[in-house]
């Protein structure tokens, strides 16, 4: 009994290892854009809601960039047609757009070029001392390939950026240490997130936030599980 409760705990350290989360968005704060038509840009900011969304703003922007023109709707929580309580991003059928999500503060600017407060956060500390060590992802759904480029800003001068493309829902784990470029995770200012892929690509994010790398290794939660089951057998036997 003692061996299987080791197992046990085992398990539970790996899948359920507790740690001290950064919540940068549950996409439970409703909001939405839609932008139709080649070249065509918008966005807005929604607020305050400090239980959801890191410093309680986020600014959501959507840009179509296919000479043919098409349609991309963003949404998060329950806008419109969308009541997942997530981040929905659809294309119209033979579209090329990106989204940008910002979370700088309230700054009343959802442009993600001109409209960024480097320091709207105030000097968040994303590792929480260090116990956390990057940035977790959740995609819950995906039908094509989907980019998504994350950067980190310090201030105007120090950002860091890393960028990951799928084609299937997962978690994605995306370490601080591979993350390029200068700013420093103990002391951010703004947080910057585009989606974009192929043409007409859909997907829904549920979560982002700074913690500890706990997606376990396959051939780690492999060992564990036969380890499980050779201690069973062994009492079966008895």
């Amino acid at each position: 009994m003692k061996k299987i409760g080791v197992m046990l705990l085992a398990l539970a350290m790996v899948t359920g290892a507790a740690s001290a989360d950064v919540l940068i968005d549950s996409f439970n704060l409703d909001q939405s854009v839609t932008v139709t038509g080649a070249g065509n840009e918008a966005g807005n900011e929604a607020g305050p809601d400090a239980s959801t969304v890191i410093d309680g703003y986020r600014d959501m922007w959507a840009k179509v960039t296919s000479a043919g023109g098409g349609s991309i709707t963003v949404a998060a929580g329950n806008s419109g047609a969308f009541t997942g309580l997530d981040l929905e991003v659809s294309l119209s059928t033979g579209t090329v757009a990106n989204t940008v999500l910002t979370w700088d503060g309230n700054d009343s600017d959802a442009d993600p070029v001109n409209g960024i407060d480097y320091t709207g956060l105030g000097n968040e500390d994303l590792t929480e001392s260090g116990a956390n060590t990057g940035i977790l992802v959740q995609i819950t759904s995906i039908d094509l390939g989907v980019t998504i480029d994350l950067t980190a800003y310090t201030d105007s001068t120090n950002s860091s950026t890393i960028g990951h493309t799928t084609s299937s829902s997962q978690s994605i784990f995306l370490p601080f240490a591979d993350f390029t470029g200068t700013a420093d995770f103990t002391d951010i200012g703004a947080i910057q997130m585009k989606v974009s892929g192929t043409q007409d690509f859909d997907a829904r994010i549920d979560l982002i936030k700074a913690t500890e790398d706990v997606i376990p290794e396959p051939a780690t939660m492999s060992l564990l599980g036969l380890g499980l089951l050779a201690v069973l057998r062994r009492r079966r036997r008895k």
